[in-house]
């Protein structure tokens, strides 16, 4: 059950982290074409960091939300609760 719950606050942080990514895009994207100087590649790397963050997180979320099938000995057991 907590799982569950994690589950479900998992999905909506993993959502406000990709969109600030995606907020954040177009100044990656500038980025690329500009000098590398060390603030340029911090703001690059974290960028990442938080992608993968929000991937990692979205994933956790949905394979906690989902119903795990009921294992049964025979066959006869599928249709009983």
């Amino acid at each position: 059950m907590i799982k569950k719950f994690l589950g479900v606050i998992f999905i909506p942080i993993a959502s406000i982290l990709s969109l600030s990514f995606l907020i954040g895009l177009p100044k990656i994207i500038l980025m690329l074409f500009s000098s590398f100087s060390a603030y340029n590649i911090g703001y690059k790397v974290t960028s990442l960091f938080f992608l993968g963050l929000s991937i990692f997180l979205f994933k956790l979320g949905i394979k906690w939300i989902k119903n795990k099938p009921k294992t049964v000995d025979t066959i006869n057991e599928i249709g009983k609760n």
